[in-house]
C-alpha cells in the first residue's frame, strides 16, 4: 500500500511538472549579450567593408580599438497554444572603433595627411566611428518542452532594423593655401572634409533564428539563448510570467 502511495505521489508530481502553466500565458523578459552576428562579422571583415566606404577614396584606413557596449533586448510573448508563443521583440546594440590611416603609398594622400600636422603616418588617427543598431520584430517561439518549471524552444523573428553610423573628427583640415594649389591635394582635402562628422542612416531587414532557448523558473525565471541574426549570438536574461 505504501509503495502504491509513493508511486501515485510520484506520478502526480510528474503530471504536475509536465502540465503547462495555463495561468501564465504572458511573459516579459529582458536580456543582454556581447554582440550580434552582423557586428561580429564587421569586426572580422571590417577592413574589407571599409574598402567600399567613401573614406577609402582618400586613404587606406583600418579599424582599431574596437569597443563593444553590448546588445540588449526586450521581449513580450503570449502562449497562444501549448507549442507556440507569439510576441514582439525590441533590440539595441552599440559599438565604436577608431579609424586609422594604414598607408597606401600614395604620395598625394600622405602629403595631405602630413601637411600641418605634428603626427607621423604611423597609425595616424583619422577619427572615431560609432555604430548603433535598433530593431523591432515579430517574434515566434516554438515550445517543444513546456512545463511549469522548464521551457525549451526555438524561435524565428522578422522585422525591421535602423542602423546609425556616425563618424567624428575625421579630418582637421589644416592644409596651407600653398599646398592646396596642387589640384590633387585639393581633391583629397575635399574628400576628407566631406566625410568629416558624416552621419549615415540605414533601414535594413531584421532577421533572427533561435536554434535553442531555455527558460527556467516559475513566475520569475532566468533564460539563456543562442541566436543567429540581428540578436545577440549568446544572451542571458530574466523575466516574469503573468496572466
Amino acid at each position: 500500500m505504501k509503495m502504491k502511495r509513493t508511486l501515485f505521489a510520484m506520478a502526480a508530481g510528474l503530471l504536475s511538472l509536465t502540465a503547462t502553466a495555463a495561468e501564465w500565458n504572458n511573459d516579459l523578459h529582458i536580456a543582454a549579450g556581447p554582440f550580434s552576428g552582423p557586428n561580429m562579422a564587421a569586426v572580422f571583415f571590417g577592413n574589407d567593408i571599409l574598402k567600399a566606404a567613401d573614406a577609402q577614396a582618400a586613404a587606406n584606413v583600418m579599424m582599431a580599438n574596437q569597443q563593444f557596449f553590448g546588445h540588449y533586448s526586450l521581449e513580450y510573448h503570449h502562449q497562444t497554444i501549448p507549442w507556440l508563443e507569439v510576441g514582439a521583440k525590441l533590440t539595441y546594440e552599440y559599438n565604436g572603433f577608431d579609424l586609422m590611416y594604414h598607408g597606401n603609398n600614395d604620395p598625394i594622400v600622405e602629403t595631405v595627411l602630413l601637411t600641418g600636422s605634428n603626427y607621423t603616418l604611423e597609425n595616424k588617427l583619422l577619427g572615431h566611428s560609432d555604430a548603433r543598431l535598433f530593431t523591432a520584430a515579430v517574434s515566434l517561439h516554438f515550445t517543444y518542452v513546456n512545463t511549469r518549471i522548464v521551457k525549451v524552444y526555438s524561435g524565428l523573428d522578422l522585422g525591421i532594423g535602423f542602423a546609425d553610423w556616425q563618424r567624428s573628427k575625421m579630418w582637421d583640415g589644416n592644409i596651407p593655401a600653398a599646398a592646396k594649389a596642387d589640384p590633387n591635394v585639393q581633391q583629397i582635402d575635399d574628400i576628407l572634409t566631406g566625410i568629416n562628422n558624416l552621419k549615415n542612416f540605414y533601414v535594413i531587414p531584421a532577421f533572427d533564428i533561435v536554434p535553442v532557448g531555455v527558460k527556467v523558473g516559475g513566475r520569475c525565471y532566468g533564460l539563456a539563448e543562442i541566436n543567429i541574426g540581428t540578436d545577440a549570438l549568446i544572451k542571458l536574461g530574466f523575466g516574469v510570467r503573468f496572466l
